[in-house]
């Protein structure tokens, strides 16, 4: 039954249950949840159309998806030394930067370029009881780039920081994962 929930929920929330089952994992030893982290993460990486992740059928990834999938292959390469992990991250965090990244003005948008035609592309930066995907990201890229030593990703998330760094004074409560 928990298979099936976690098949058929959103990748972020897999992404989430991943880094969960993980850190259960690691505190509790068991096997279980690290079979059900592996599990989620597959099941995320394999929706996919044209080589790129899908949040439901027929419907393109967002930021959140990424960014916590991201997040959730760091965690499964910390868990089980399986450099396929890694593979998988640095894939992930190469996505984000072609069609997420905000070149000019710095931080994700919360769709891809190529995503339908919206009135707006919008970066949401603040934290609620779900941490945003601007401040996953951030936090995944600076682990992917002491992990690999590759520099570009700890510069995108740094980026990512500064440009919002100016709402933490205003309202630091709205930003708990990205502070």
């Amino acid at each position: 039954a928990s298979h099936a929930y976690l098949v058929a929920g959103d990748l972020h929330d897999i992404g989430k249950m991943g880094s969960y089952h993980l850190t259960a994992f690691s505190v509790g030893e068991v096997d279980g949840h690290r079979y059900a982290a592996l599990k989620a993460a597959d099941a995320c990486l394999k929706r996919r159309s044209a080589g790129r992740l899908l949040h439901a059928p027929k419907i393109p990834a967002f930021l959140d998806d990424y960014a916590f999938l991201l997040s959730g292959c760091l965690a499964l390469l910390e868990a089980t030394g399986q450099g396929r992990w890694l593979m998988e991250a640095q894939g992930l965090a190469s996505d984000l930067e072609k069609h997420f990244w905000d070149a000019s003005g710095w931080g994700f948008f919360f769709t891809a370029d190529d995503h339908e035609k919206l009135i707006a592309r919008t970066k949401h930066p603040g934290d609620n009881a779900i941490p945003s995907g601007n401040s996953v990201a951030a936090e995944a890229l600076v682990r992917l780039s002491s992990l690999t030593g590759d520099r570009k990703w700890r510069e995108m998330g740094e980026k990512t920081l500064k440009v919002f760094a100016p709402f933490f004074a205003r309202q630091p409560r709205g930003f708990g994962e990205m502070l």
